[in-house]
């Protein structure tokens, strides 16, 4: 309600307020008619396309992204496995310059 229907609410008026009305308008000359509505269709068709277009650019860019994680994980397995490797080949290489162990009867050799 607007402010004029609660103050006549509030003063006790019981008649209803006059509505101002103009011969002169017409509700077909405000509407936007079949041009509004087939602009109004195109620019939808336009945003439907740019819409579409953006979902599969961001789908290439998230597919590159998770190629690239996976390769930085899979580099830093390999380069985790060859620190092991090479750790233990320098273990190894340690304990049969100091005979410090046999590998084969895993006693100690003097």
């Amino acid at each position: 309600m607007n402010q004029l229907a609660l103050w006549a609410v509030w003063m006790g008026i019981d008649e209803p307020l006059p509505t101002p009305t103009d011969p002169a308008f017409n509700p077909a000359d405000v509407t936007p008619g079949p041009i509004g509505f087939i602009f109004t269709a195109v620019f939808m068709v336009a945003v439907g396309l740019l819409v579409m277009s953006m979902m599969t650019k961001m789908s290439r860019v998230n597919a590159r992204y998770q190629v690239r994680d996976e390769l930085e994980r899979e580099a830093a397995a390999q380069q985790a496995s060859e620190q092991d490797a090479a750790g233990q080949d320098a273990a190894g290489q340690d304990e049969r310059e100091t005979g410090d162990s046999d590998p084969r009867s895993g006693e100690t050799s003097r």
